[in-house]
């Protein structure tokens, strides 16, 4: 069987390496454990676990087992100078009570029970003044914009104006916001899953149980299966309509139609934290300190190897020994690992189920909130999302922390925010990845940073500052999605681009053919005898959300003993 685009391995050797290569769906790690003492390095210091991954699951997974036997010793690892992951939370100099989410910015309270119990519990430990709070996170209202093939349409026109919509859709097809299409689309995929009285675990097994033209629907892709339920131009609406490409794009449907139905379609109101989300995992990882854990940061683990009693992790600097090892690590993290590790290059199919999906965010700040003038007293845009088909794609005027619209003085947008095909356009207003750009004054640099009001010690949001090209084109953009004659002024502007090392991607999907259900419960503990564990968003049941590095943080933390909270 040839090669396909899913890495460079078919599709028949990856449903058997993700499954299947034994009864227990399990890894024999036999040949590597008879041999390693001929290879084990002496390792340093000792601990009971060893945690590597400061991202919620991390952090989550080290405070829980800390807090349940403060006697253990615990180790946490983090490469990186910040604790955080996917949550990266900064602040726009001069506006003290918004915060920009370059990573993760909201929750979904009616799914997301985990997170919510999280977050009751590390209240109830932190004092008044430190604990997390939230505020309603604005969605898409009727009177925010579709920039979409050149035309400007409200929100609301889709379905009260349909004639307007740029596109020739069936009879059966108008009338029908984006998001709406799909949603229907799923339920002619999967007939009766969107009854609200079905349970998660009745859901997924409906799902991955699923036949379309006879052919099992996981085994298909969400392009290749929506395209014979929509209309071409209905699939083109809903990929530009909704901002997301990933959602069209092939991947395995099952996973996409579950990460739908298990967030945002059935009570899919939002909620965001005061003072940045990236608090959350910042919270655990206190907790856990002072609960008698060690944390290191900017350490890199370099390999991950059988030890006489455990596992050996080979750091920069070192090595240590633990009785067992949790990798709260992305798909990325974990391929770079393991082209250092025997342990993982024996699950190397395992890792590769999953699919790194590209994302890209854009935050700019101006003077004054501008957007609140485009549809006049009547109508004013003042928060929530508009979207276009331009490589902005989604645009939020962004809330206060305290939830209300911006009014007046300081404001900030998230002024793009990319996923999948879409984030290509912008790598090529930044530089490579191996190459820093240069905040020099005079442009003379080819990525030079658009500095802003930034002064040194300038704090967070000065580390993540967006090239000077990119931030205007950014406001060019801005301007025709909103009818402006000119582009708006940007006082200040940061990016992240979250392909980089070590996170590979924003978030992750099921490759075509892969029966994540399964999938996610070999990977707790893929490798029989040995206590090499997994965790995180990557390889959980909710890709893409806080909740689903929590679900499979649940099931190794079982594997301890300890039940979810």
């Amino acid at each position: 069987m040839s090669k396909d685009d899913r890495g460079g391995v078919t599709r028949r050797s990856l449903i058997k390496a993700a499954g299947l290569a034994s009864a227990s769906g399990l890894v024999s790690a036999a040949p590597m454990l008879a041999g390693r003492r001929a290879w084990a390095q002496s390792a340093g210091e000792r601990f009971d676990v060893a945690v590597v991954g400061g991202g919620v699951a991390g952090a989550y997974c080290a405070w829980r087992l800390q807090q349940a036997d403060p006697g253990r010793r615990i180790l946490l690892l983090e490469q990186s100078n910040r604790i955080g992951g996917r949550l990266l939370s900064v602040r726009p100099p001069g506006i003290p009570d918004m915060v920009a989410e370059l990573g993760g910015m909201r929750f979904v309270p009616a799914a997301h029970t985990r997170l919510v119990r999280t977050v009751e519990t590390i209240n109830a430990a932190l004092p008044a003044d430190r604990q997390l709070q939230t505020y309603d996170f604005p969605g898409s209202g009727p009177q925010n914009l579709a920039y979409l093939r050149g035309v400007r349409l409200r929100n609301s026109d889709f379905v009260n104006v349909p004639d307007l919509v740029p596109y020739q859709l069936l009879a059966s097809e108008r009338g029908i916001a984006p998001s709406d299409l799909l949603a229907r689309a799923y339920g002619q995929l999967v007939p009766g899953i969107d009854d609200p009285k079905t349970t998660a675990a009745a859901r997924q097994e409906m799902a991955y149980s699923a036949m379309f033209e006879g052919v099992p629907l996981y085994e298909q892709g969400a392009w290749n299966a929506l395209l014979r339920v929509l209309s071409p131009e209905a699939l083109d609406m809903a990929l530009q309509g909704t901002g997301y490409h990933s959602a069209v794009s092939n991947v395995n449907i099952v996973g996409e139609i579950l990460r739908y139905y298990e967030s945002l379609g059935l009570d899919p109101t939002q909620r965001a934290f005061v003072g940045g989300y990236q608090r959350v995992p910042q919270s655990l990882a206190d907790l856990f300190v002072q609960a008698g854990g060690t944390l290191r940061m900017n350490t890199t683990v370099v390999g991950c190897e059988p030890d006489e009693a455990g596992v050996r992790l080979d750091l920069d600097d070192g090595a240590i020994a633990a009785d067992s090892v949790i990798l709260a690590m992305p798909q990325r993290a974990l391929r770079l690992l393991s082209g250092g590790s025997s342990l993982l290059q024996g699950i190397t199919g395992l890792i590769s189920t999953v699919k790194p999906i590209p994302a890209f965010k854009i935050f700019a700040t101006f003077q004054q909130p501008w957007w609140r003038a485009i549809g006049g007293s009547t109508a004013p845009i003042e928060q929530g999302e508009s979207v276009t088909n331009l490589p902005l794609r989604k645009i939020y005027y962004w809330p206060r922390t305290d939830g209300r619209p911006a009014s007046e003085g300081r404001a900030m947008l998230m002024a793009g925010y990319d996923d999948d095909e879409f984030v290509n356009f912008w790598n090529a207003l930044q530089p490579p990845r191996d190459q820093l750009p240069t905040p020099t004054a005079d442009g003379s640099a080819a990525f030079d940073l658009f500095a802003g009001t930034c002064t040194a010690g300038g704090g967070d949001w000065c580390d993540h500052l967006a090239p000077r090209r990119m931030v205007e084109e950014a406001a060019r953009q801005l301007a025709e999605v909103h009818g402006l004659p000119e582009p708006p002024e940007i006082i200040d502007a940061v990016f992240h681009d979250w392909q980089g090392d070590p996170f590979g991607g924003g978030w992750h999907f099921w490759r075509i053919g892969v029966r994540g259900d399964q999938v996610a419960q070999r990977m707790v503990n893929p490798i029989d005898g040995v206590p090499l564990y997994i965790c995180g968003e990557a390889y959980s049941n909710l890709k893409g959300w806080v909740e689903g590095a929590l679900e499979t943080a649940d099931l190794v933390l079982a594997r301890f003993g300890l039940s979810p909270l």
